[in-house]
Formats: structure tokens, sequence, C-alpha cells
């Protein structure tokens, strides 16, 4: 993690002062999907979790712009 937030950094891609989303997909049928060694099950659980987490985001800034604008 630490060598990508450099890497942005070297390359300007971000800067100081930029809010920083880190999303880590650790759950308990990820792990067991990593015990039975399927990369298939481990990306499409990953995807299927990051894309919830999304949205879930996504709503909850929404619903503070609601907040703002009454």
């Amino acid at each position: 993690m630490e060598t990508s937030i450099n890497i942005g950094f070297a390359c300007s891609l971000l800067r100081q002062g930029m809010k920083q989303i880190f999303i880590t997909v650790e759950s308990p049928k990820i792990v067991a999907a990593e015990k039975a060694d399927d990369k298939n099950d481990i990306a499409k659980v990953s995807k299927t979790m990051s894309k919830s987490r999304y949205q879930q985001r996504r709503l909850r800034l929404m619903l503070q712009n609601l907040k703002h604008m009454l």
C-alpha cells in the first residue's frame, strides 16, 4: 500500500491534503477462498464487496449533501 501511495506522489497523481480512501477486502469468504486457492472466487468476492462499499460511501455522501441543503 505504501509503495503505491509513494508512486502516486512521485507521478503527481496525488497531492498533500488530498483525501485518501483505502479499500480493504478481508472477510470470512475471502479467507476461505484464499485457503482453497480459488483465484476466481477471490476476485468475485472482492469485486462484490468493493462495489457494495462504494455504494454505501456514495449514499452517505448524498445524505450529507442533503443535510446541508436543508
